[in-house]
């Protein structure tokens, strides 16, 4: 590579702005988002950390749940949580730092399927925008999950907060 060109990447990592938002098989842990989005400046991280379960109510039958596989339109999906990460800045407009990373591909029972983390200065404001990221992320973001059962079965799950 010539000295001066851009690195190509194959990430699908973005920076926008202090925020960092990451689709793939991997994601960070919580210890890691949080080194992430620490700043002298806040008194608060707060976090969420998603995990695959291991029943889920299907017809009023609990079905015992052996892993969720994600797929997603990656680079609609990005785009979609960094719009939600714009409107969560506009709402609590103190945050500092935001970071979303969703897995795609199998997550078996017990793993993280989603980590978020937010800094700011006061805890109300990283709290409640940790929720909102959450919610607004399984409504909007083109990020699909199916559930697969033990018995072999398997089912689609629509998205909802």
């Amino acid at each position: 590579m010539q000295q001066g060109q851009p690195k190509p990447t194959t990430t699908t990592t973005t920076t926008q702005s202090s925020q960092l938002f990451h689709i793939g098989t991997e994601i960070a842990t919580l210890d890691q988002l949080q080194d992430l989005v620490g700043a002298t400046s806040c008194g608060a991280i707060a976090t969420f950390l998603g995990t695959t379960r291991d029943t889920f109510a299907v017809d009023g039958v609990d079905k015992q749940v052996t892993r969720l596989e994600y797929e997603a339109y990656t680079e609609m999906a990005v785009k979609q949580i960094q719009a939600i990460a714009q409107t969560t800045r506009s709402k609590w407009p103190d945050i500092v730092h935001i970071a979303v990373h969703h897995r795609i591909g199998v997550v078996p029972a017990g793993e993280a399927s989603i980590a978020i983390a937010v800094s700011s200065p006061h805890r109300k404001a990283a709290l409640h925008s940790v929720e909102f990221l959450i919610d607004e992320v399984k409504r909007i973001a083109p990020i699909w999950k199916k559930e697969v059962y033990s018995d072999g079965t398997s089912n689609w799950k629509q998205n909802c907060c």
